[in-house]
């Protein structure tokens, strides 16, 4: 009658080390929560030793990671639900920039810490040249489940550097955007003035110069003796009036067509201005 086995060894978590369990009468069983292992040699007892101090060493520095990811996550989330507010300034702006770029150097530390602390443990060869405590390293770093963890916090710090990519690329669109803004009405401003004084210019030229059209005995400011200059320079004036009519609408037309942010940030600064 053959014994009855207490459980089917294919589906076990449990793993076994070749090289700690080829030798008759040794045994080592290695699973996530304890090992058992059974007349191995002193310096394998030690370097199991040294391989648990990895290990933990690995799980909590991954736990610190996460942590800090979280962390991270939470800090950049109450930056993208704040209000307008952090749009409305040069100043805030800055300030808004600034802890962006404080977010990716924390993104990049916390992908550093997850290089050094949790993947450089996956061997121990380098600190104890040993093929059997080698093999319980590795087997016991595949209990741990490192791998699996460690591509888990690495997705999220992916994640959320794409997220802060993408709240630093909105800043930019809004920077770039007002920055378009203020050179369209410094142009548009330079054009008023040459509207104004170019047909002005024009008529005091006119007037100054040494013709029989203009009379000594009439007045520059006698419409009726020279109404066809003042015509022409009203007529000048009301084009140019015109055109930056047309201008401002075309202005309006694209703030109306841009984002929220930069439609938000442009009236801020607008109400800040005439304040």
């Amino acid at each position: 009658m053959s014994p009855v086995r207490d459980a089917n060894l294919d589906f076990s978590s449990i793993g076994r080390p070749d090289e700690l369990n080829r030798r008759p009468g040794q045994i080592a069983a290695v699973g996530g929560f304890g090992s058992v292992l059974w007349r191995q040699q002193s310096y394998v007892e030690a370097g199991v030793v040294l391989s648990a101090s990895l290990i933990v060493s690995a799980v909590a520095s991954l736990r610190e990671t996460r942590a800090a990811a979280h962390a991270a996550l939470r800090d950049l989330h109450s930056l993208s639900e704040a209000d307008v507010d952090l749009y409305s300034t040069s100043e805030s702006r800055r300030n808004l920039r600034y802890q962006l770029v404080a977010s990716h150097e924390t993104i990049s530390r916390l992908e550093a810490e997850l290089t050094f602390g949790a993947e450089a443990s996956a061997t121990i060869t380098p600190l104890l040249p040993s093929l059997r405590v080698e093999a319980y390293h590795r087997t016991l770093y595949e209990a741990a489940d490192i791998t699996r963890q460690a591509h888990l916090v690495d997705r999220m710090l992916a994640r959320l550097r794409a997220s802060s990519e993408a709240e630093l690329s909105a800043l930019q669109t809004v920077e770039s955007g007002l920055a378009q803004l203020r050179v369209r009405r410094w142009s548009i401003a330079a054009q008023v003035l040459a509207a104004i004084t170019i047909p002005l210019t024009l008529l005091l030229a006119y007037f100054g110069v040494s013709t029989s059209d203009v009379s000594d005995e009439s007045s520059i400011t006698d419409f009726g003796a020279y109404w066809v200059p003042y015509t022409i320079t009203g007529i000048l004036v009301l084009g140019a009036a015109l055109l930056l009519v047309a201008l401002w609408l075309v202005d309006r037309r694209r703030m109306r067509d841009a984002g929220p942010h930069l439609r938000a940030a442009t009236e801020l600064e607008q109400f800040g201005a005439s304040r």
